[in-house]
């Protein structure tokens, strides 16, 4: 799984350069559409449909706008999404 992140500001490109920019990234997994498991991996019968949950979090200084999402199960999931 790869999370990718552009900034819209040259000086933030700069300062990401130089390692201030850093994000979190975790997935979990459950059977619950209503919220997100605490869980990593599960076990469950065929046929049983899960819950994937993505959290990223910007532990950095440079601020991201566009937002890519790749799971290497799942593929593309997001891909230059704009959001700030």
């Amino acid at each position: 799984m790869t999370f990718s992140a552009a900034g819209s500001r040259p000086e933030e490109a700069k300062r990401s350069s130089y390692g201030l920019a850093s994000i979190e990234l975790t997935k979990t997994v459950g059977t619950n559409p209503a919220e997100c498991a605490q869980t990593n991996s599960i076990m469950v019968s065929a046929g049983r449909t899960v819950i994937y949950c993505y959290n990223v979090d910007n532990t950095g200084v440079t601020t991201f706008d566009l937002h890519t999402l790749e799971d290497d199960q799942l593929g593309t999931l997001l891909a230059d999404f704009f959001q700030r």
